[in-house]
């Protein structure tokens, strides 16, 4: 899957390890993504949606875009999607899956879900690396 290594690419930079796919939070991520809410699932996630995206990779540049967001230390960023970014690069988690489908309201709408979750409050520094 072109997502997980776009996602292990990010995460070496940060000096994270690899994730793994899940086939068990992929469909759990494409079945999220069927239901086209913007909405909180309850795992570790990102959510994404462009009228023109037809493949998971396109809201990795958004996710991603988080990094310029981010300052290094012990309290949960604010603003932008520095949250996302965080995520990408949660040294805690191990597994990944992510879904896509296409919504009336929302175009191409992108759900990742990660396992264990990350941007857990008063675990930053031990989890995200150089930014």
């Amino acid at each position: 899957q072109a997502i997980l290594q776009a996602h292990n690419d990010e995460r070496a930079q940060s000096g994270a390890p690899p994730l793994a796919w899940s086939s068990d939070l992929a469909g759990k991520a494409q079945s999220w993504a069927d239901n086209c809410q913007l909405q909180v699932a309850g795992y570790g996630q990102n959510l994404g949606a462009g009228s023109a995206w037809t493949s998971c990779e396109a809201a990795l540049p958004l996710w991603l875009a988080g990094k310029s967001s981010y300052t290094p230390g012990g309290t949960p960023p604010q603003g932008g999607y520095a949250l996302s970014w965080t995520q990408v690069v949660w040294k805690g988690s191990t597994e990944l899956g992510c879904g896509l489908a296409q919504c009336p309201s929302l175009g191409g709408f992108v759900v990742c879900f990660y396992n264990p979750p990350g941007n857990v409050g008063g675990r930053f520094p031990d989890n995200v690396g150089q930014a």
